[in-house]
């Protein structure tokens, strides 16, 4: 049986940029070593055509590939980044790790994944982005050593020998961000299968949360999100949450928005009516915060809301906006494309927005 050192795992989307990488590191490793050159293929991609044989259990072929690779290559872009299957063979690379040290798994980011993207079991590993020549120098040499036993940086002859691959590889990376400077997450398929949603921002979350939307139906009457909130504001002294919703006494607005978001599926009620439910339960949850003495909750009302957006932090250096557009309040809102703002990495686009949202705050009306 064929084994293979290194094992790449990637969705099924970005074959094209997995195609691209396993060329790189074939090519890498054949400069370093004749006996690579003599073995052939290296890295294994389960989508390479051929990669598992007619009749076998492509499963058990898989876990004895990579339970027998020295390396696991994990490729996180937009396509793949909470994927189930690669957070399995990642789980799995992670633990037949012989030791912590060995670094058998490392995650290879692509299409503009940043590190604040990535969930929580990836966050403790150091990872290489094929965004920037270093990190992939730096990858070329993680390889190297843990596939060769060698440890060294590409020499300015090598990375000329490989040239061409490295191009072809930024290429194909760089048409993935399809935002220069406001990327999209995942389209999600219900809320709590976000990475941005309210419970994993109240986690990220240090002085402040605002959630903006027109009228937060779900936030409104989920109590175990609402002892989550409490539980941020009472951790730590100055913290506060704010939330704007569409005001429930404007009818000519609330007509308007009734036109483009048609009652719910689910039941008869009319936009009108969740508003207006939705409206009563934020009051009382407020009501319930000043009685216990925890924190700050202000909610707001405006006219029109025509979008969704979550903010937290927006004073302090690790800011972060996360848009959503306005598709309807009914069961499809919560399948809408994310676009996550870092004011660490993009603080000008960041800074226009927060302008936006606070003066939203400044000239609402508190309820």
């Amino acid at each position: 049986m064929e084994e293979f050192p290194i094992f790449l795992s990637h969705a099924s989307r970005d074959e094209a940029l997995a195609w691209q990488l396993q060329e790189l590191l074939q090519k890498w490793l054949e400069l370093r070593s004749s006996e690579i050159i003599r073995k052939g293929r290296v890295v294994f991609r389960s989508s390479e055509e051929g990669s598992v044989g007619g009749g076998t259990d492509w499963y058990a072929e898989i876990i004895r590939i990579l339970r027998g690779a020295k390396l696991c290559l994990t490729l996180l872009t937009p396509n793949s980044l909470h994927q189930p299957w690669l957070l399995y063979e990642s789980g799995a690379a992670y633990a037949l790790q012989p030791t912590l040290e060995s670094r058998k798994l490392i995650c290879v980011l692509a299409g503009g994944i940043e590190p604040y993207d990535l969930p929580a079991p990836y966050q403790r590993l150091q990872h290489r982005t094929l965004a920037n020549k270093r990190s992939v120098a730096a990858l070329l040499r993680d390889v190297a050593s843990l596939v060769l036993g060698q440890d060294p940086f590409p020499s300015e002859e090598e990375i000329q020998a490989i040239t061409g691959e490295i191009e072809a590889i930024q290429k194909v990376a760089d048409s993935q961000r399809r935002w220069a400077t406001v990327k999209p997450s995942l389209i999600v398929e219900a809320s709590d299968g976000s990475p941005y949603n309210i419970e994993h921002l109240l986690q990220m979350a240090d002085k402040r949360m605002v959630v903006i939307g027109q009228n937060l139906h779900w936030l409104s009457q989920t109590r175990e999100c609402h002892d989550r909130i409490m539980r941020f504001l009472s951790d730590k002294p100055g913290r506060s949450f704010d939330i704007v919703i569409c005001d429930a006494d404007n009818e000519k607005a609330v007509e308007a928005l009734s036109t483009v978001n048609p009652s719910m599926e689910i039941d008869d009620n009319t936009y009108f009516h969740h508003l207006k439910a939705a409206t009563a339960r934020f009051l009382a949850f407020r009501d319930r915060c000043h009685r216990d003495g925890v924190g700050t909750l202000t909610i707001h009302v405006r006219a029109l809301i025509p979008f969704g957006a979550t903010v937290i932090d927006p004073e302090g250096p690790d800011g972060l906006i996360v848009l959503q557009p306005l598709i309807n309040h009914g069961p499809k809102a919560a399948e809408r494309p994310q676009f996550p703002i870092s004011k660490a990495t993009n603080n000008r686009v960041f800074s226009y927005y927060w302008r936006c949202f606070d003066t939203l705050l400044n000239f609402g009306r508190r309820l």
